[in-house]
């Protein structure tokens, strides 16, 4: 229903204050808690297609882990690893569901690739194949997570994978739709490859199915972006969307995602919300053999590197300050890995950051004055090149509903260690305010800062993430 999302969230965001923030003393978490009800009002797409994703979605999907490798099972044990209670909050145990990670998403790898039409993975009438030596059941598998677990399964369209999708004749919207929704998926994430380009389309066949279905566009097109209309009004016919090209395990690409992020603010909001990509932090999975124990990827020796801890709490920072969807990409059945990002995924100012609005997803603050200009890797296996001039250093601030703002100051590895002065207005607080500061990570107060926020040397791949409460 269309208030799934909401329920889901309201329900974390109750438990996070009742076996955290009171016993924390933290009247900032009930007022964020209090704001993110404000949400369930009108949506920036007007309702449509549906009145889904008032905040931003968080989950799991499996590219960045997996790739193209995957299967029935390794799926499942994804929707195990959301649901498990293995770590705790305040002495409560917890699981990554009880925090608002409430959806599986099964990426590339499903298809029946070239069983198909043409080598498609359409058949004759134009229903998708599924790779049954791969997924043998994929309807149980669904309904088991939805049912055992309370965890909603995410499909994938219009499949990258699968280059023959572009020799099919015609689109089938309507039966990939329907499948979609026959088979119990909660969302869908349509790539921008194949012939079914029309990201419109897709939202009017999911709305014939009769189910209130996420819609996630992923460079797909008409439109390719959301557009403000002459009425001032917002043309977003889906729920998220890609801002940018994949992210690379690299606070760099994470940088221009972000700076690609920046220019769509203005027509998100709640049901249209800004995706730089999935979060890379935990892959390539770690490896102490390899590299000194940066981490590599098993079929590419030692040649590719991985966020560090403090590298992946800045872009999960960044990506919580500007509304984005936060989607997990790292192996949940590896506990390694569970336990090294969990104090990072499951901090709960930063999940209510993410979810608060008070009218704007977020803003750019002040970025630096240089230019670095240079070749930056894209994709989960850093497969795509591409040559970009960005700000080596941003600052993005998100107004809260109770008059705080939170922000964030991320520096690259571009241009060594960086020193910044922020005026507290261009954060979003008012003109000459007085603010008492708090990092979101350690809860450290920082005392009071009057006019400015002034930073010195702050170390490359790194951020600070603050609050700024007026008095």
């Amino acid at each position: 229903s269309a208030i799934d999302d909401v329920t889901i969230k309201m329900a974390a965001g109750v438990f996070l204050w009742l076996n955290f923030g009171k016993t924390n003393g933290s009247p900032l978490l009930l007022a964020l808690l209090l704001g993110s009800l404000l949400n369930m009002g009108e949506t920036t797409n007007n309702g449509f297609p549906n009145s889904l994703g008032r905040t931003p979605p968080r989950g799991w999907r499996s590219w960045n882990a997996f790739n193209g490798n995957i299967n029935q099972d390794l799926i499942f044990k994804q929707v195990v690893g959301l649901a498990q209670r293995s770590h705790t909050i305040d002495g409560v145990p917890t699981s990554l569901l009880d925090l608002g990670y409430d959806t599986v998403g099964i990426d590339e790898g499903w298809a029946a690739c070239g069983a198909g039409v043409n080598g498609s993975y359409h058949d004759a009438n134009g229903n998708p194949m599924i790779d049954a030596s791969r997924f043998p059941d994929m309807a149980g598998m669904v309904r088991t997570a939805r049912t055992q677990y309370n965890v909603s399964m995410g499909w994938y369209m219009n499949c990258c994978g699968c280059d023959a999708e572009h020799k099919l004749s015609a689109p089938h919207y309507r039966q990939d739709t329907a499948a979609t929704a026959a088979l119990g998926f909660a969302s869908l994430k349509v790539d921008g490859c194949g012939n079914e380009m029309n990201i419109t389309a897709w939202a009017e066949g999911l709305n014939r199915t009769g189910r209130a279905i996420v819609l996630e566009n992923c460079n797909d097109d008409t439109p390719f972006r959301p557009e403000k209309l002459p009425d001032g009004s917002i043309n977003c016919p889906y729920n998220l969307f890609r801002t940018s090209i994949d992210q690379a395990p690299s606070l760099t690409p994470t940088m221009w995602n972000l700076w690609e992020t920046i220019p769509y603010l203005g027509v998100s909001g709640p049901g249209c919300f800004p995706y730089p990509d999935m979060l890379t932090m935990g892959t390539p999975a770690w490896d102490p053999t390899c590299n000194q124990g940066q981490g590599c990827y098993p079929d590419a020796g030692c040649n590719h590197t991985r966020l560090s801890l403090e590298a992946g709490k800045a872009q999960f920072a960044a990506q919580a300050v500007l509304s984005s969807p936060l989607t997990l990409g790292f192996d949940l059945s590896n506990q390694t890995e569970y336990d090294m990002w969990w104090p990072v995924v499951s901090n709960p100012i930063a999940l209510f950051i993410n979810d608060a609005w008070a009218g704007e997803p977020g803003r750019l603050a002040a970025a630096s004055p240089e230019q670095w200009t240079g070749p930056v890797p894209h994709g989960a296996l850093c497969e795509v090149i591409q040559t970009h001039t960005m700000p080596t250093w941003l600052v993005l601030s998100k107004k809260l509903p109770n008059g705080s703002v939170a922000a964030v100051a991320i520096n690259s590895a571009l241009a060594g260690p960086a020193s910044m002065t922020v005026s507290l207005g261009a954060l979003g607080l008012p003109p000459g305010a007085v603010a008492r500061t708090q990092d979101v990570w350690t809860g450290e107060s920082h005392g009071y800062v009057q006019g400015s926020w002034q930073i010195n040397n702050l170390p490359e791949e790194s951020a600070l993430f603050w609050l700024f409460e007026p008095v």
